[in-house]
C-alpha cells in the first residue's frame, strides 16, 4: 500500500498523463498509463535503452514517421473472436496497413538501430489486402459504390428513384393551393428521405408520413403518400443494398481472419513502436536526457529540475552513495525541500518506467526496486489518527519493506510531537535505515538531526541556501553543511514585536542558539563567496573576450607575415634559380679552363665563394622572415663572428639561441644566424610546407561520395591533419547502407599513424561518423 500512496505523493501519474499526449495509437496510450515499474535493473536499463534509441533515431531523422493509429483496440478483438467487420473496422485496419507500409519504405534503405531495426522485422506490408480493402471503402469509411459490380446497379436504380421523388415533390410545390400550408417552397431531405416543410397548423391538409419536426416545432417534415408508389420500389431497393453490403463485409471479414495473426503483430509492433517514440518526444519536451544508470545506489545529478515545474525554474546539483547514503535536508521554510525530496523520488520512479530526466549530459542515476515516501499530512478523520500517528504507521509499513535496494524519502522526519521526543526518534529511525543499507533523503529543521549527520558515519548534511540580505529562498542546494530554518528572522520580517522576538532568543539554550548563529554566518560567508564566484565569471567572460580579440590580431598577423615570407621565398627561389643556372656555368668553364689557365680559374673560384654568401643571405632571408625553428644540435654559422657552432637552446618567443663554439656559449639573435649548407635544401622545402600547410578542419564530411572520390580525399586530408599534430579528427560519412563508413574502416586499418578509431557517441554524429585518434 504504502508503495501506491508513494507514487501518488510524487505525482508520477501526471507524468504519465504528460507522456500520454505524445502516444498516439491505442496499444501505446495504455502502456503509458498502465505500465508497471521496473521489477528489476536490467528490465529498467532495457526500457531506458529503447527510450534512448528512440532520441537517438529522433535526432538523426526527424521526420521519421510515429506509428499514429485511430482507437481501433475494438476492432482487433472483433477480428481475434472471428466476428463480422464492419466498414468502420474496415477503414481501421487500411489506416493500419498504410502506416506499416510507409514505415516499412522509409527505413528501406535499413537502419543501424538495434531496437527498432528489430521491431521492422516483425512489420509486413500485406499489399493485396490493403489494396483490396482501398476497393471497398472510401475516405469517409463508407462502402463505395463499385465495391462490387451488383452493389453499383442497385446504387444506381436508387439514385434514380430518389430523383423521380424529388422531381415529384418539386411539382408539388408549383401548385398554387400548397402556398399556404408550406413554411418554405422547397424540398428538403430528413435522412434518406425527400419532404416538404410544412407549418406545423396544416399538418393534416397534407396527407402522408412525418418525418421529423424542427427545433422550434413551428414546422414539420413530411414526405406526401402521393411518392408511396415510389417508396415502395425504394425501400425494396434499399434491402437489397443491405443484402449486398452484408455480402461484402462477410467476404473481406473472412479474408482478414485468415491474416489474423500478421494483423495482430503489426498493431502490436506500431502500439511499441509509437510507445518508444512517445518517451523519446516526453523526455525531449523538457530538455531531458536518459542518464547512466547503476544497481549500488549512486546518484550523480547536473543541473537537475522538476519535470513538473517550468519557467525560470532554479537546477540543483546533488550526489548520494558515495561516502554517504543518506542526506538530511535543512533550511528556511517554502525554501524548495521539499520539492527537491519530490524530485528525486520521481527520477528514481521515471527510470523505472524508461523515461528520461531533466538534468544536464553525465548526470547518473541509481534503479531502486522499491521507492518509499511519507510526505504531506497523513491526518485520517475516519480512522481516529492524528498527523504523528498517521506518519508512524506509514513509516512502520516503510522499515518493513526497507532493504539495501530501497530508496526511503521522509518529510520533516519526527514531527507533530515533542521537539526532544521526535528528533530522538528520528535518529533512531535513520540509524536503523543505515544499518538496513538503504538510501535515504530526509527533510528537517531539527538541529539534533543536523549534528546527528555530522557525527554519524554513512550520512550528510545539506542546506536550501537564501539570500542574507532578503532573507528569501534561493532554491540552491549545498551539500555538506547544514541550513539554518530562520524562524526568528522571518518572524521579525512578519512585523512581531521586537521585545517578544527578544524574548524568543532568551529562551533558546545558548549552545542551540551559538550553532543557529553558526550555521548563520556560514550562510553569509557563501553568499558573499557565491557572489566572488559571479565576479569571477564575469572576469572570465571579459579575459575570454579579450583573448579572442588577441587571437583575431594575431590571425591578422600571421596573414601579413605570410605575405611577406611569400614575397621572401620568391625572391629566394629566383636566388638559388639564378645559382644553379650560374654554377653550372662555372663548372664548366671549370673543366675547359682545368690547368692552362690559372688567372681564369682563380677568378672562377671567386665567383664560387662570391655564391656561398649569396646563398648565405637565402638563410638570412628565411630565419628573418620568422618562419625558422631552430633545433637543439643543428649546425648553424654565425655571421657577425664568421664561425661555426652548435644550437644548444632556443626562444622562438624573443627568437634568440644559445650557441657553443667550441668551450664557449653565447647568445645570438636568429638573424645573426645561418643554417649550415647541409640542411639548406631541408630547410627551405620545410619552410615551404610550413607557409603552405595552412588551417585544416578537424573533421571531414564525405557524404554523398563514391568510395573511390572518399578514400582519395581521406588520403590527403589525413596527411595534412598528421602534419598540424591534431590528436584526433572526424570522419562524417552518414548511416546510409554502411557500405561507406565499411569501406572508411577497411582503409583506416592499413594506416601506420592511425592510433585506433570508434563510432561517434551521441554528441558526435552516433553511427553516422567515425572518431580516428592520430599517434
Amino acid at each position: 500500500m504504502v508503495q501506491e500512496k508513494t507514487i501518488v505523493k510524487l505525482e508520477l501519474d501526471i507524468i504519465r498523463e504528460k507522456c500520454a499526449k505524445y502516444a498516439y495509437h491505442p496499444l501505446s496510450k495504455k502502456l503509458v498509463m498502465e505500465q508497471e515499474l521496473a521489477v528489476s535493473y536490467n528490465v529498467a536499463e532495457d526500457r531506458l535503452y529503447e527510450t534512448n534509441s528512440a532520441i537517438n533515431l529522433l535526432r538523426t531523422k526527424p521526420d521519421a514517421p510515429n506509428g499514429a493509429l485511430p482507437d481501433m483496440q475494438d476492432s482487433i478483438e472483433k477480428l481475434s473472436g472471428g466476428f463480422l467487420l464492419n466498414p468502420q473496422d474496415l477503414f481501421y485496419f487500411l489506416i493500419m496497413l498504410k502506416a506499416s507500409r510507409d514505415i516499412l519504405n522509409y527505413f528501406k534503405l535499413g537502419i543501424e538501430n538495434p531496437v527498432f531495426s528489430r521491431l521492422l522485422n516483425n512489420l509486413t506490408d500485406i499489399k493485396y489486402l490493403r489494396e483490396k480493402i482501398n476497393t471497398i471503402i472510401d475516405e469517409n469509411a463508407q462502402i463505395k459504390d463499385d465495391a462490387t459490380e451488383e452493389l453499383y446497379s442497385i446504387r444506381k436504380k436508387i439514385k434514380s428513384k430518389n430523383n423521380e421523388v424529388k422531381k415529384q415533390l418539386e411539382h408539388m410545390l408549383k401548385r398554387s393551393s400548397m402556398d399556404t400550408y408550406l413554411q418554405e417552397k422547397v424540398v428538403v431531405k430528413r435522412g434518406d428521405r425527400y419532404c416538404l416543410s410544412v407549418k406545423r397548423e396544416y399538418a393534416y391538409r397534407i396527407p402522408g408520413v412525418i418525418e421529423d419536426t424542427s427545433a422550434s416545432g413551428s414546422t414539420v417534415f413530411i414526405e406526401p403518400l402521393e411518392i408511396g408508389n415510389i417508396r415502395g420500389e425504394l425501400n425494396i431497393l434499399k434491402k437489397d443494398e443491405l443484402e449486398e453490403i452484408d455480402k461484402i463485409l462477410r467476404n473481406i471479414s473472412a479474408t482478414l481472419h485468415v491474416e489474423k495473426d500478421s494483423l495482430t503483430l503489426i498493431f502490436e509492433t506500431l502500439g511499441y513502436y509509437n510507445f518508444y517514440m512517445a518517451k523519446a518526444l516526453f523526455t525531449k519536451s523538457f530538455k531531458g536526457f536518459v542518464p547512466e544508470i547503476n544497481d549500488n545506489g549512486y546518484i550523480k545529478l547536473h543541473d537537475a529540475r522538476h519535470p513538473l515545474l517550468f519557467g525560470n525554474v532554479v537546477a540543483n546539483d546533488l550526489f548520494l552513495g558515495e561516502g554517504f547514503n543518506n542526506l538530511i535536508i535543512s533550511g528556511p521554510n517554502t525554501g524548495g525541500k521539499t520539492v527537491l525530496l519530490k524530485m528525486i523520488g520521481l527520477f528514481a520512479l521515471m527510470i523505472s518506467l524508461g523515461y528520461g530526466i531533466p538534468a544536464s549530459e553525465g548526470s547518473k542515476m541509481s534503479y531502486f526496486k522499491k521507492v518509499l515516501a511519507d510526505i504531506g499530512d497523513e491526518q485520517s478523520i475516519e480512522n481516529s489518527l492524528s498527523t504523528f500517528s498517521g506518519h508512524l504507521y506509514n513509516i512502520k509499513e516503510m522499515l518493513d519493506l526497507a532493504d539495501s535496494s530501497t530508496l526511503l524519502l521522509f518529510d520533516e522526519l519526527g514531527n507533530g510531537t515533542d521537539p526532544k521526543e521526535g528528533s530522538s526518534l528520528a535518529m533512531s529511525i535513520l540509524d536503523y535505515i543505515n544499518s538496513k543499507g538503504s538510501h535515504s533523503i530526509t527533510t528537517t529543521h531539527y538541529g539534533e538531526l543536523k549534528v546527528f549527520a555530522y557525527n554519524t558515519p554513512g550520512f550528510s548534511n545539506a542546506s536550501m541556501t537564501f539570500d542574507v540580505r532578503t532573507l528569501e529562498p534561493t532554491y540552491k542546494l549545498v551539500i555538506g553543511t547544514p541550513g539554518s530554518s530562520l524562524g526568528l528572522e522571518v518572524a521579525k520580517r512578519c512585523g512581531l514585536k521586537e521585545e517578544i522576538i527578544v524574548k524568543a532568543k532568551s529562551l533558546i539554550d545558548s549552545s542551540e542558539l551559538e550553532t543557529s548563529q553558526l550555521i548563520q554566518s556560514l550562510e553569509e560567508e557563501r553568499s558573499l563567496l557565491n557572489e566572488k564566484i559571479v565576479d569571477i565569471e564575469e572576469e572570465k567572460k571579459t579575459i575570454q573576450l579579450i583573448k579572442i580579440e588577441l587571437e583575431n590580431e594575431q590571425a591578422a598577423i600571421r596573414n601579413k607575415n605570410k605575405k611577406i615570407i611569400d614575397k621572401d621565398l620568391e625572391k629566394s627561389r629566383d636566388i638559388l634559380t639564378n645559382i644553379k643556372r650560374e654554377g653550372e656555368v662555372i663548372i664548366k668553364e671549370l673543366k675547359e679552363l682545368k690547368l692552362n689557365n690559372p688567372e681564369q680559374a682563380n677568378k672562377a673560384r671567386n665567383r664560387i665563394k662570391d655564391l656561398e654568401k649569396t646563398l648565405d643571405q637565402v638563410n638570412v632571408i628565411n630565419i628573418k622572415s620568422g618562419t625558422k625553428t631552430l633545433n637543439n644540435g643543428q649546425e648553424v654559422k654565425v655571421i657577425s663572428l664568421g664561425k661555426s657552432g652548435e644550437v644548444v637552446e632556443t626562444d622562438d618567443n624573443k627568437k634568440i639561441a644559445l650557441i657553443k663554439i667550441g668551450i664557449m656559449k653565447i647568445s645570438l639573435p636568429y638573424n645573426d644566424l645561418v643554417v649550415s649548407n647541409a640542411n639548406k635544401e631541408e630547410e627551405t622545402y620545410r619552410i615551404i610546407k610550413e607557409v603552405n600547410r595552412g588551417h585544416i578542419p578537424m573533421e571531414i564530411d564525405v557524404r554523398g561520395q563514391t568510395v573511390d572520390e572518399c578514400i582519395y580525399q581521406l588520403e590527403k586530408y589525413l596527411d595534412e591533419a598528421v602534419l598540424s599534430k591534431y590528436p584526433h579528427v572526424r570522419i562524417i560519412h552518414g548511416m546510409g547502407t554502411g557500405a561507406l563508413r565499411k569501406a572508411i574502416w577497411e582503409y583506416l586499418k592499413g594506416i601506420s599513424f592511425i592510433k585506433s578509431f570508434r563510432y561517434g557517441d551521441a554528441s558526435e554524429g552516433s553511427i553516422g561518423a567515425t572518431i580516428v585518434y592520430l599517434k
